[in-house]
């Protein structure tokens, strides 16, 4: 192999190693701000930071109506698995994501959203 094959191989790797790096620093500073928020006809009854749930678990959400919601919980997701209104929309919505579109129950007037500095920024494919 010829010295400048070599040298070009070497700046190759290095090029290679440090935009992995940087794609891995990106995703885990996505993920470091996740803050579910979840309001009931505009008033926040939960705030939970969905990096630091250590085991999933179930959240019953109720308004002053009789309407209901229940959210699982876990590490890095939230989402609406049972409600009581007629259509069931935000349960077909499956897992809210940072930046991404809220669950929304119009009839119970719960919304279900993940928050954070980094939720309204480009993801790292995009920049």
């Amino acid at each position: 192999m010829k010295k400048g094959n070599l040298i070009v191989l070497c700046i190759l790797c290095f090029a290679l190693i440090v935009s992995g790096l940087y794609v891995f620093m990106q995703k885990k500073n996505h993920a470091s701000d996740s803050l579910a928020q979840i309001t009931v006809f505009g008033k926040v009854k939960e705030t939970i930071d969905l990096n630091t749930v250590t085991s999933p678990y179930d959240l019953k959400i109720e308004n002053n109506k009789g309407g209901y919601n229940i959210i699982h919980v876990e590490n890095g997701k939230i989402r609406v698995i049972e409600a009581n209104c007629p259509d069931g929309l935000c349960i077909k919505r499956g897992d809210v994501m940072p930046g991404g579109a809220p669950a929304v129950c119009i009839p119970n007037g719960v919304v279900v959203e993940v928050t954070g500095s980094n939720a309204n920024s480009l993801d790292t494919f995009s920049q």
